[in-house]
């Protein structure tokens, strides 16, 4: 009864309001930033973060209604397919192995696999995940038992945590001090925005058991590329919730990445004000590894300086997109990372 009520109130919170008191306190919008977005132009800019994070915020007014959100969401594939995405699909309910039939490594992380050792890994990976590619790496001429051996530990990954969540996880020892994933998260969420502080979203994002269609919940894998850099392999965690029918959130939660990433979270929603107006909003807060030693403040800047960059034309496009999905029955491919 209480949950029932706490989700309630949380509809009236999130419906009919200024839209974007709901992304505080993790953004709050001046006077001149909200006119940029009631003009109809896109918003975009770096969040300030801490503690290794890069997070960045965007929005902009869009002519759908809600609920095409989560419909996109559903067929993440089609959503995020694009030439920067290399593979992408959807895990079956629970996860089967050949979900991951189409993942492939190049070269160079095939050989980075085979000299994996505990402490030693280019790959974020834990030590029983290394001991597994250690196992069926010997006389592996081409690749292909390291490939299959990644692809096992990518399932046993999404197993482990459908089952009992990022706390269960073991450590990841690829360098000389382990660190756990749910630690890493636990410090995103600490300034999550109010949208994802609905009780059935705050027990998604601390893995803990949710009532039967409070929320629509799916993993995904990917492979894909930024910019200059090697390629990441990602296992995410998406949750549509639809309070009402004014508001509809997709968050999305990170399993696994081989490399740059320690943990991400992100939120995408369209909300609705008072006067029956839909935003699109879009927030990522991510740690990366490349932020500390004497040169992290330089690091940190050119990254902000990056993602604020390629922000408005992700919103933009994905802008364009949604809106012209109302016509078509299928969605054209669009990046959003």
């Amino acid at each position: 009864m209480l949950l029932r009520l706490l989700s309630a109130f949380a509809c009236l919170l999130l419906a009919g309001e200024d839209p974007f008191s709901s992304v505080a306190p993790a953004v709050t919008l001046s006077t001149a930033q909200r006119a940029v977005v009631d003009r109809g132009e896109v918003l975009a800019f770096a969040v300030p973060g801490h503690r290794g994070q890069v997070a960045a915020f965007g929005a902009t007014r869009i002519n759908v209604e809600p609920e095409l959100l989560a419909l996109a969401a559903r067929d993440i594939a089609a959503l995020k397919k694009s030439r920067f995405v290399e593979a992408i699909r959807r895990f079956s309910d629970p996860p089967l192995l050949s979900d991951l039939d189409e993942l492939q490594l190049n070269g160079r992380d095939v050989q980075a696999l085979a000299s994996c050792e505990i402490g030693n890994c280019s790959f974020k990976l834990t030590a029983i995940e290394i001991e597994t590619i250690k196992r069926l790496r010997d006389g592996d001429v081409n690749g292909e038992q390291v490939t299959a051996a990644l692809r096992r530990v990518l399932f046993d990954r999404a197993l482990a945590y459908r089952t009992a969540g990022l706390a269960a996880l073991p450590p990841i020892a690829n360098r000389g001090k382990p660190w756990r994933l749910h630690e890493v998260f636990e410090a995103l969420t600490t300034v999550s925005p109010r949208l994802l502080q609905s009780p059935p979203l705050d027990a998604w994002m601390r893995d803990q058991p949710l009532q039967n269609g409070q929320i629509e919940t799916f993993l995904y894998w990917s492979k894909e590329s930024y910019g200059a850099g090697k390629p990441v392999i990602l296992i995410t965690d998406v949750a549509i919730y639809q309070p009402s029918r004014d508001v509809v959130i997709v968050a999305g939660k990170q399993l696994f990445s081989n490399r740059y990433m320690n943990g991400a979270l992100s939120l995408m929603a369209i909300t609705t004000d008072g006067g029956g107006a839909h935003y699109l909003m879009y927030l990522n807060r991510t740690t990366v590894d490349l932020l500390g030693g004497l040169f992290g403040g330089i690091k940190r800047a050119m990254l902000e300086s990056h993602v604020s960059d390629e922000m408005p034309e992700i919103i933009a496009r994905l802008r364009e997109r949604l809106e012209r999905s109302r016509h078509v029955s299928s969605f054209d491919p669009v990046r959003h990372d």
